[in-house]
């Protein structure tokens, strides 16, 4: 079929914002007739260029369609992969909220997806990746404010720190979760409306709204430098960081036993020391340079169990050089 110069098509297509650059094109094409095939190959080889194309079809300015379809704000428009990519700035897709779509013909939009799009701060809905039904959120409005919490930390230390130390925290909390030590966590699930039994996505899409407060928490702790220096500094560091845990995070639970996931986090991250093989507490290392019997010491570490006594025994070096 021969490309002729585009004009405005008859039905105007509205995109959404972060919408899907091919699934709006689909969009836009099947809202006016038309195989989509062939508009994909209108605006991929009509001169100048892509954007300028897809403003003459839709009748919407270059400066709308760039501000609403990422995609487009690339140097270079690829329309030819089949896969698709995250444009810079987005970790995967997703379905925007439903009731913010809703005026666009109820058809299935998706959108360019970040973390902290997990909920719609204008209907308080948890979004979560939006394929499962949306909950709303009038008897837990602590997922509101969490995510309110969240997007302003990613205003204040950058998009990727934050992503880092929330997928730390989302682990951590999942683990405590699944010991029974986030009482909090529990009574927030029985209060959100009820996930459907037969499907494993919609009840574990419940399970995170009702982990997300506690996860938003623990990540402004992990992003903490004061914080993390604490957790790291020895014994009474790290009883300062853990009571900080308790107050902030998880009600009443106090970190210890070497099975721990924030314990195991905080053994990872020591920058000189590594885990004994015995079951151990925080910190409970030895150096990587073992040094001789004379020039050791012990170190007794709070919230420390192992099987030869109540608490944990550490070796470390006695020196004049600073820890």
């Amino acid at each position: 079929m021969e490309l002729v110069v585009p004009q405005r098509l008859p039905l105007r297509t509205v995109p959404i914002r972060n919408e899907v650059l091919l699934l709006f094109l689909q969009r836009l094409a099947v809202g006016n007739g038309l195989p989509a095939r062939y508009l994909l190959g209108v605006v991929r080889h009509t001169p100048p260029n892509p954007v300028a194309t897809l403003a003459a079809l839709t009748g919407h300015s270059i400066d709308v369609l760039t501000r609403t379809l990422p995609e487009l704000r690339e140097a270079s428009v690829n329309l030819g992969e089949r896969k698709l990519r995250p444009p810079p700035g987005f970790t995967g897709v997703g379905q925007p909220c439903r009731l913010c779509t809703a005026r666009h013909g109820g058809r299935r939009i998706t959108v360019w997806h970040n973390d902290e799009d997990c909920v719609c701060l204008r209907h308080h809905r948890w979004i979560g990746d939006g394929s499962t039904n949306q909950m709303v959120l009038q008897k837990a409005p602590e997922i509101v404010r969490a995510n309110r919490i969240h997007r302003r930390l990613i205003v204040r230390i950058g998009a990727a720190a934050v992503r880092e130390a929330r997928a730390e925290a989302a682990g951590i909390i999942d683990r405590w979760h699944r010991r029974n030590a986030l009482p909090a966590v529990t009574a927030r699930a029985e209060r959100l409306p009820g996930a459907d039994p037969e499907s494993y996505a919609a009840i574990a899409e419940h399970q995170l709204a009702a982990q997300y407060p506690a996860v938003v928490a623990l990540t402004l702790l992990l992003t903490n430098a004061t914080w993390v220096e604490d957790a790291l500094s020895g014994p009474t560091g790290w009883n300062r960081a853990r009571d900080q845990v308790a107050r902030s995070v998880t009600g009443r639970y106090r970190p210890e036993g070497a099975h721990d996931p924030l314990i195991q986090w905080v053994n990872d991250r020591h920058p000189r020391w590594m885990e004994l093989d015995a079951p151990s507490g925080p910190i409970v290392a030895i150096p990587r340079t073992v040094p001789p019997d004379s020039e050791r010491r012990v170190l007794v570490l709070p919230g420390a169990v192992t099987h030869r006594s109540t608490a944990a025994v550490a070796t470390i070096t006695t020196s004049s050089r600073a820890d």
